[in-house]
């Protein structure tokens, strides 16, 4: 009975329920096994904490109302993935071992980083990821935490993507030691430093477990407190020193600060070295308040942008917070420093506040002005009438608001505008008669409010019609149409309304001011036309167009006709004169504009191929004028800056000469002149020597000397000159390195300019090929000191300063200077000019109302330049009077005096004062009378010139017709009158230049009594393959200009002899050299003068025959010579010359 009963107590489906476990366990078991997932233990606990906040979310997700979860389940199956997974493992950098225990971090802009731990195979994985950009980075004790970022990977997940087999890799560690010191030499404990950029031995740059650091463009910045994109940081013990262990084999960026000490870089810091050593210098402190003018009150909590540039740190940004009582305080700045402070508080702001400081004082203080309100007044007038506008619709466009009606004009003109920022843009319109225009208006100091003044507005009507062919009538096109005014023959292009004309000739002239006009149409292949009935050109004139105000002008019809065609013709040879087969030859339209002659985009280019000896001929080219290209693969580019059909009734045989491409390069380092190197800088290789290139206008002071990049030459003009390799440029690397390629063999001009700092400099007679050209820029040397009243005891509290570079401080002894200016509203007087270049200035001090001062000043390299004295007029002065010729004064009269100018008050009277002694040259300009010259002005401390009444005069004109021998006027040419006699800077008389028009005519009005030198240069042009002459000087001539009369002067291009050759030096080619030819019997002629082509080529148009003293000169004595010659009466002349 017992063994029965036993029997029954066993249950049999308890064994099935155990035989079912065991299995299930099993195949649990088998499933890990096979699975990539690392044990759910060894993840990190920031991935453990966001699946299980994943998970609360979504029961979160699920109301009361809906359904049981079990009912859900087969539609949750079909739901798309919304997350992704990352799997793969970590090796060394060699790729040959696996890495276990290390941790792998997956970062993801906005989101938490995850962290995971490589299995015993290396192996790591990652799931629910949410799609967007991931970056991936492993690290581990006893490697590099510091790596090239190849070491990581950077992916772009999308939802339900499942990457696998991603290789990370460890690089072994390096070490980094060094210093920090003070100044004097004393360690410095406790002292911070940091690596902030860097690049591996391979060149490829690191990153950190965090991410990269600041890369070479500065998108990322230093903080100003710390270095928040730090990639490692250390701290130096009690000797001052430091030790980086966990970076990869490579050089280095560090920064090193403390406190009291202002922060110190190094950018070349290499691993496996000990020999870093910062020196930190005090640091200069800046502190002030943040003000609400007019209250006066301190502003808790206003926000205060700060932007710090000197030495140590390029640049550097950041944010000071303001305590309660408005105070602020910014630290650790270094002894040369440009900080620009800027405050802010909800909708209102300050203006840019920017702080030069060069050595002197460690605290300087600095109240910034928040302005709950601003105003922007001003009155709009009509440009020509200088009357008022009333009605004129005012936008306003700011950081705060988009573009905003803000109101209109009232009868006088005038308007008033409120706003709350520093920077605004105003929108001015009217009818359709009122051109529109856009105006900043920047507040730049501590007023609330701004006047603008005076606004002048353009007005005018518009001009329509149509260019036609005078015998089809049919319109004709493409074109320009202009109107000449006829009482300003010397309107710069903007002062002359332009349009194209289509392809069917029809053109619109927008916003012409009343006015009487010559109505001008230039169309390729085609003589020039004009409205109306053409008159002859002995009389000067063409038909007048009289525009009424208001009065718009349509169906206008200007007649042309079609030019002479010719056959243009010529050889493509190389440089032994060997005939060059399947030359791709082209015959480039220009732009028919008087004033630069580019290349017509909307002209068709006309081409052939040179013959087996080299020959070629375009057999129909239309009437105007072109450039001649040449291009064969392996020669450089070659041709004729100008060719005019229809100039003479036969063309002559053009000679283009190839060389053959030989291509070099150009390489060096820009550093500071502390060693460091400076990326980003910009180097240009310019072929010919500086002085030449100077000369014919390629380089001038104003592009070296202004710390501007190469791009103000204009981008066509670079790209010109690229592609006929007698230019290149680059941005110098992180290393501070470049090197230029594709250039041609010869002597260079290198120039290098930093934009940022405003440094440039130049190496002059670089051989093409050379290494190790290098520069040193010194950006940030100073002025600093204070100005006084003229009893040399008060300080000046408001005053501004130019250092403008002497003309000692040329290019030609290889320094570079540019013009610095300053403002400056300080009690005790003080200024501190921050960006100058080692060289002589000249420091022109004024405070309007008071005085002015002139001081010479040298800033030595590496010397500590002392704190200025500067008392104002202290010096010598020049006063005067402009009247016209009945006595009145002229009340809206311009004097130049060099470098200074003035407008002349209500009585016609100026002063300089406070110059230096030396001799002065002034120039008055007055719109309605001839320029007046003043030489030879004797100046001396303390002695005071009056030079009384100025009487201004009419003057007399220059006016005559330049042609070609068939009768045809040339068109384009431009006449320059300069005085014969004294050092007058050019720009002083620029207005002494007109252009033939379509006849030839031209004009010089309003030209003061005396002799000048008439010089006449041809159009000139550039295209895509072939560098500019830049208007090459034809002839001059010596002409006298009497008062009331006019000088009449025929001018011939063609009468004579063509005569052309080559310039070579040592049997090459000699770019930008001068050939000048003196008649030696002749008395009415000065000279010819003739600048050669980049190919050494030279020409001269209507030279006349006889016997003539020719210097060819290449800018030195020793390449200089001198020959007699004679012209033979014939039309063409063939003469080279060699140095």
């Amino acid at each position: 009975m017992k063994k029965k009963d036993e029997t029954k107590v066993f249950n049999p489906f308890l064994l099935i329920l155990a035989m079912v476990m065991a299995v299930g366990a099993v195949a649990v078991g088998y499933w890990l096994m096979r699975s990539p997932t690392a044990p759910v233990p060894a993840r990190g606990p920031v991935i453990e904490f966001v699946e299980k906040q994943k998970k609360s979310e979504k029961q979160d997700e699920i109301q009361p109302s809906s359904p049981p979860v079990v009912q859900k389940e087969p539609e949750k199956e079909t739901e798309a993935p919304t997350t992704a997974s990352y799997s793969g493992r970590v090796v060394e950098i060699s790729g040959e071992k696996t890495v276990s225990g290390s941790t792998v971090r997956a970062s993801s802009p906005g989101r938490p980083p995850r962290d995971a731990i490589s299995g015993q195979q290396g192996e790591f994985f990652f799931d629910s990821l949410p799609p967007g950009s991931w970056t991936f980075r492993a690290a581990r004790e006893g490697y590099a935490a510091v790596m090239a970022e190849t070491c990581g990977d950077h992916r772009q997940l999308s939802a339900g993507e499942k990457f696998q087999g991603a290789v990370l890799k460890l690089a072994p560690p390096a070490t980094l030691e060094g210093k920090v010191l003070s100044f004097i030499g004393k360690e410095i404990p406790g002292a911070t430093v940091q690596v902030y950029e860097g690049r591996n031995s391979a060149g490829i740059r690191v990153t950190g477990l965090n991410g990269p650091g600041m890369d070479n463009a500065g998108k990322k910045q230093l903080s100003l407190l710390s270095v928040g994109s730090a990639l490692a940081t250390v701290q130096t013990d009690a000797k001052g020193a430091f030790r980086f262990d966990n970076l990869e084999a490579g050089v280095y960026s560090l920064v090193a600060y403390a406190t009291g000490f202002s922060r110190k870089t190094s950018l070349m810091a290499r691993t496996g070295t000990s020999d870093t050593v910062f020196r930190l210098e005090p640091e200069v402190r800046v502190s002030g308040m943040v003000l609400l003018s007019p209250a006066g009150s301190g502003i808790p909590g206003a926000s205060i942008a700060v932007t710090l540039q000197s030495k140590e740190f390029p640049l550097m940004s950041g944010e000071v917070i303001a305590s309660q009582t408005g105070y602020y305080r910014i630290g650790g700045l270094p002894r040369r420093f440009t900080l620009s402070l800027q405050a802010f508080h909800k909708e209102s702001e300050s203006v840019p506040y920017e702080l030069s400081i060069s050595g002197g004082i460690s605290h300087h203080k600095k109240d910034l002005l928040i302005f709950t309100e601003r105003k922007i007044t001003g009155r709009i007038v009509e440009t020509s009438s200088k009357q008022p506008v009333e009605g004129v619709q005012i936008s306003l466009q700011n950081r705060l608001q988009p573009i905003t009606e803000a109101g209109a004009t009232d009868a006088q003109g005038a308007f008033q505008i409120s706003t709350r920022v520093v920077n605004n843009t105003l929108t001015f319109k009217k009818d359709p008669h009122f051109q529109e225009l856009v105006l900043p208006a920047d507040f730049e100091g501590d007023e609330s409010v701004l006047d603008l003044g005076d606004i002048p507005m353009i007005s005018g009507v518009s001009l329509s019609g149509r260019v036609v062919n005078d015998q089809t009538k049919a319109g004709v096109g493409p074109g320009v149409i202009r109107a000449i005014p006829v009482d300003k023959p010397t309107a710069t292009d903007a002062e002359i309304p332009a349009d194209k004309a289509d392809s069917g000739g029809t053109f619109t002239l927008k916003f012409v001011p009343a006015g009487r006009y010559y109505l001008s149409a230039e169309i390729q292949g085609y003589k020039a036309g004009y409205y109306g009935d053409p008159k002859p050109a002995t009389e000067g004139a063409h038909p007048i167009l009289t525009v009424q105000p208001f009065r718009d002008l349509s169906s206008l019809q200007i007649p042309v006709t079609a030019g002479p065609s010719a056959a243009i013709q010529g050889i493509v040879v190389d440089a032994t004169g060997n005939g060059i087969p399947g030359t791709r030859v082209q015959l480039q339209p220009l732009e028919m504009d008087q004033s630069r002659s580019t290349q017509s985009s909307n002209q068709s280019s006309l081409r052939v191929t040179s013959a087996d000896d080299g020959k070629f001929m375009f057999k129909e080219a239309p009437y105007g004028r072109y450039t001649l290209v040449a291009e064969k693969e392996g020669f450089w580019p070659g041709g004729v800056e100008s060719v005019f059909v229809g100039m003479k009734s036969a063309n002559p045989e053009y000679r283009i000469i190839l060389e053959q491409a030989n291509p070099t390069e150009i390489s060096g380092q820009v550093a500071d002149m502390d060693g460091n190197p400076l990326p980003g800088a910009e180097v240009g290789a310019f072929w010919g020597r500086l002085e030449a290139l100077i000369a014919g206008g390629i380089l001038t002071d104003d592009l070296l000397l202004s710390g501007r990049d190469l791009g103000s030459l204009g981008q066509e003009q670079l790209a010109s000159w690229k592609g006929s390799g007698v230019f290149q440029s680059v941005k110098t690397q992180g290393d501070g390195s470049y090197r230029l390629e594709g250039l041609r063999e010869g002597v260079y001009t290198v120039v290098a300019v930093h934009e940022k700092s405003g440094a440039s400099d130049l190496l002059f007679d670089v051989e093409g090929g050379s290494t190790q050209v290098n520069f040193q820029l010194d950006a940030n040397a100073g002025l600093s000191g204070i100005v006084t009243m003229p009893d040399g005891r008060t300080p000046c509290q408001s005053f501004s300063i130019q250092a403008i570079p002497t003309a000692e401080t040329g290019l030609l002894d290889g320094s570079s200077s540019r013009t610095v200016r300053g403002t400056f509203q300080s009690q005790d007087g003080a200024f501190d000019l921050h960006g100058l270049a080692a060289g002589l200035y000249t420091l022109n001090v004024r405070s309007e109302g008071i005085g002015e001062a002139s001081v010479a000043v040298e800033i030595v390299r590496g010397a500590e330049t002392p704190d200025l004295h500067i008392t104002l007029n202290n010096g010598g002065s020049i006063s005067g009077r402009v009247a016209s010729s009945d006595g009145s004064p002229i009340s809206d009269a311009f004097v130049s005096l060099g470098n200074l100018s003035r407008s002349v008050g209500p009585d016609g009277s100026f002063t300089f004062l406070g110059l230096p002694p030396d001799r002065y040259a002034m120039v008055v300009h007055h719109e309605g009378h001839a320029p007046t010259l003043i030489p030879n002005i004797a100046v001396a401390p303390q002695n005071p010139v009056d030079l009384g009444v100025i009487v201004l005069s009419q003057g007399g004109s220059i006016e005559g017709t330049v042609g070609f021998v068939n009768g045809a006027g040339a068109m384009g040419y431009k006449i320059k009158a300069e005085p014969i006699g004294g050092r007058i800077d050019p720009r002083m008389l620029e207005d002494l230049v007109c252009r033939s028009d379509g006849n030839g005519y031209f004009k010089i009005p309003k030209v003061g009594p005396g002799h000048y030198r008439l010089t006449l240069r041809a159009p000139g042009g550039s295209t895509d393959r072939v560098q500019s002459g830049y208007g090459r000087v034809l002839l001059s001539r010596n002409v006298s200009v009497n008062e009331g009369q006019p000088t009449v002067v025929h001018l011939s291009v063609d009468s004579g002899v063509r005569m052309s050759g080559k310039v070579t030096l040592n049997g090459k080619p000699l770019s930008q050299s001068t050939v000048v030819l003196y008649p030696r019997f002749a008395t009415e002629v000065t000279d010819f003068m003739a600048v050669t082509d980049p190919w050494g080529n030279y020409s001269f148009e209507g030279l006349p025959a006889g016997s003539y003293e020719a210097v060819v000169a290449a800018f030195s004595a020793e390449d200089e010579k001198s020959v007699t010659l004679t012209v033979p009466s014939q039309p063409t002349f063939e003469q080279n010359f060699d140095l």
